[in-house]
């Protein structure tokens, strides 16, 4: 299967790097030309939970221009980038390409599905714990696993063919036939940790120490919450537990957004956080807790430092 991976930051590389060694025709794209040249010349160098390292030949470049169809285009961008990483790649996107997301966050598969059909789309999910080193080189903090499905609630032919080749990639992968669930009870554990640990500076299992991190985390939950009961979205665990258990579970880890925040970088919390207030707007339903948090990212984002 030729496979095109835009976005390869760190959990990007990493697929990339799983599918091309079980045989896959696999291209990296991300737009950091140190990153593509590293991969490029040393292969990408993968520091395993263990300490172990694997070094995986894989094809990276910084655009797609030169490039035929594919067959399974996996979007992994940071969700501000969904539509412009997407229209660059058009010219990959044949009658039977399928276009895969795994991004965080909700308003990707909407951005997606308007671009290129809905009928291409496939959504999910992963677990995967993993981030950047440095150039060509990434480390995984968890194993987890990935859910996909149709965005219309079935599982298909197609999602089975993928689920095949990410078994056979070493991933350990489920279909699912409710995927609008599975992103919502993933939202809720952004929504309660990313935005809290990108203004505190707390790891994540420094949140569950605090009894008032700890209740910041359920108010912001409890608001997404609501809007799912209006929009008579399910949740597959109780939400609040859920980001606990993550959170513990997790506990020596940065969040992305923290990340983002100590590197200067944009955060994806309109897809988060700030999707939450956005949904509520639609709905009436009041999330005064996510707006504080958004709008104290976006504060974070714009500062600048003084000398």
């Amino acid at each position: 299967m030729k496979i095109t991976i835009v976005g390869a930051g760190a959990m990007g590389s990493l697929f990339g790097a799983l599918l091309a060694q079980c045989g896959q025709d696999v291209l990296l794209v991300d737009k950091r030309c140190d990153h593509v040249q590293a991969i490029n010349e040393n292969g990408l160098i993968i520091t395993h939970p263990d300490s172990s390292e694997t070094v995986v030949k894989v094809k990276a470049a910084t655009d797609t221009a030169h490039t035929g169809h594919t067959d399974l285009l996996l979007l992994f961008v940071k969700s501000y980038d969904t539509e412009q990483a997407l229209q660059s790649c058009l010219h990959m996107v044949a009658a039977d390409t399928v276009v895969l997301t795994l991004q965080n966050g909700l308003g990707n598969i909407e951005k997606i599905s308007r671009i290129v059909g809905a009928d291409k789309v496939i959504a999910g999910t992963t677990s995967y714990g993993c981030y950047a080193l440095g150039p060509g080189h990434i480390a995984v903090s968890n194993v987890g696993e990935v859910t996909i499905g149709e965005i219309g609630g079935t599982i298909s032919s197609r999602t089975q063919k993928l689920a095949e080749v990410f078994i056979t990639a070493g991933i350990d992968i489920q279909l699912s036939d409710h995927i609008e669930s599975i992103i919502w009870t993933k939202l809720a554990v952004n929504v309660g940790i990313n935005a809290i640990t990108a203004i505190t500076a707390l790891r994540n299992g420094q949140l569950l120490a605090q009894s008032d991190t700890k209740q910041l985390m359920a108010l912001a939950i409890h608001e997404l919450v609501q809007i799912a009961q209006q929009k008579n979205i399910k949740f597959l665990a109780d939400p609040m537990e859920l980001a606990f258990k993550v959170a513990q579970a997790t506990s020596s880890n940065k969040s992305s957004m923290r990340q983002d925040i100590e590197r200067g970088t944009r955060t994806e919390i309109d897809s988060i956080n700030g999707a939450v207030v956005d949904e509520g707007l639609k709905l009436g339903v009041a999330t005064p807790v996510n707006q504080v948090l958004t709008l104290l990212i976006k504060t974070l984002e714009n500062k600048v430092e003084k000398h």
